[in-house]
């Protein structure tokens, strides 16, 4: 991530963009909760595929689970990472695509406001 950004930089610092490219850090604009609530949600998955593939309803080396036993363990697991008031918060907080920057309004007034700003200081 350091050499993305400092690649993103590097036009600012040409002398022919000096007065005319400005660039704006936008981390401090990240959402550390939903990026949290994210990775807890991959882990769920992660098992969720897991126990498709390989507890069926058949037994096997890794045991055998139906359905329901894979929906109950799941549902657990889920309630063990996700509190209560994560998933309103995943739900007002990014878009249900949850692509570039969580398509979170949020964020992106936040890098809007910050870009308008930077524009505003260049001649």
């Amino acid at each position: 991530m350091k050499f993305i950004r400092e690649a993103i930089l590097a036009p600012t610092l040409l002398p022919e963009f000096k007065d005319n490219v400005v660039a704006d850090e936008t981390a401090s604009f990240w959402d550390r909760r939903l990026q949290e609530i994210e990775e807890k949600k991959i882990k769920i998955k992660k098992i969720e595929v897991f126990l498709r593939n390989k507890l069926q309803n058949y037994p096997n080396k890794y045991g055998s689970m139906n359905f329901q036993s894979q929906k109950s363990y799941l549902d657990k697991y889920y309630q063990g990472l996700i509190s209560k008031e994560d998933d309103p918060y995943v739900k007002i907080a990014r878009s249900n695509g949850a692509y570039h920057y969580f398509e979170s309004a949020k964020i992106m007034a936040q890098i809007g406001k910050a870009f308008a700003e930077a524009m505003l200081t260049k001649p």
